[in-house]
C-alpha cells in the first residue's frame, strides 16, 4: 500500500512537512497531520509549532501582493466603491479592529486570501500586520490541530474496539465536515449581521 511508504516519510521529515503543510496547503492538511500525530506518527509539537509558523509566514505573501502598485490600476472605481462598502460594513462588525478582522476571515471559507490582499492594498504596516496576525495564528492553528488530534484519538479508541480502518476514515471525514459546518455557520452569521448593520 502507498500509505506504508508515506508514513515513514512523514515520520522522518515531520518538521519540514509540518512547515510546508501550514505554508502551502492550510487547514485541511493540518487536520491530517494532527490526526497522524494523535496516532504516534509524528510529535504533536512539530505540528503545533511548524504548522503555525508556516501559516503565519504564508499570510505575508498575499499581504505583500496587495501592496504592489498595479492593484490601483487593476481595481476600477466601481469595484473600489463596492469594496469600500463591504469594508465599511465589515469594519462595523469588527469595530475597526485589525485582530478581529484577521481572526474572522480565517473562519470564512475563501475570504482569508482576498482579505490579506486588501489589507496590503489599504497600506496596513508590516509591523502592525505581523503583530496582530501572530496573535491570530497562535489561536487559530491550535483550534484546527485539536480537531485533527481528537479525531485521531477517536480513531485510536475505535481501532482498539473495532479493528477496522473504515472507522478511521469515517472519523476523519466526520471531523472535517464538522469543521466545515462551523465555518459555514460563522459565515452565515456574519452575512446576517452585515444585513442588520446596513
Amino acid at each position: 500500500m502507498v500509505i506504508e511508504y508515506i508514513l515513514p516519510f512523514v515520520k522522518n521529515h515531520g518538521i519540514l512537512i509540518s512547515f510546508f503543510g501550514g505554508f502551502i496547503t492550510g487547514e485541511t492538511f493540518i487536520i491530517v497531520l494532527a490526526f497522524l500525530s494523535a496516532n504516534g506518527v509524528l510529535p504533536l509539537w512539530y505540528v503545533l509549532v511548524f504548522c503555525t509558523l508556516g501559516m503565519y509566514l504564508s499570510d505575508f505573501v498575499p499581504f505583500t501582493i496587495g501592496k504592489l502598485k498595479f492593484w490601483k490600476r487593476l481595481i476600477g472605481e466601481e469595484v473600489s466603491d463596492r469594496a469600500r462598502d463591504i469594508e465599511n460594513t465589515f469594519l462595523k462588525y469588527t469595530r475597526n479592529n485589525l485582530f478581529l478582522t484577521l481572526f474572522y476571515t480565517k473562519f470564512i471559507y475563501g475570504l482569508s486570501i482576498p482579505a490579506l490582499i486588501y489589507l496590503g492594498y489599504k497600506k496596513v504596516s508590516y509591523k502592525k500586520f505581523a503583530l496582530y496576525n501572530l496573535g491570530v495564528e497562535i489561536i487559530f492553528v491550535p483550534i484546527v490541530i485539536l480537531i485533527g488530534w481528537f479525531s485521531g484519538k477517536g480513531f485510536t479508541i475505535a481501532r482498539t474496539i473495532f479493528k477496522d480502518i473504515r472507522i478511521a476514515i469515517f472519523l476523519l471525514i466526520f471531523f472535517m465536515i464538522i469543521f466545515s459546518l462551523i465555518r459555514k455557520w460563522i459565515d452565515k452569521r456574519l452575512i446576517k449581521l452585515q444585513g442588520r448593520l446596513k
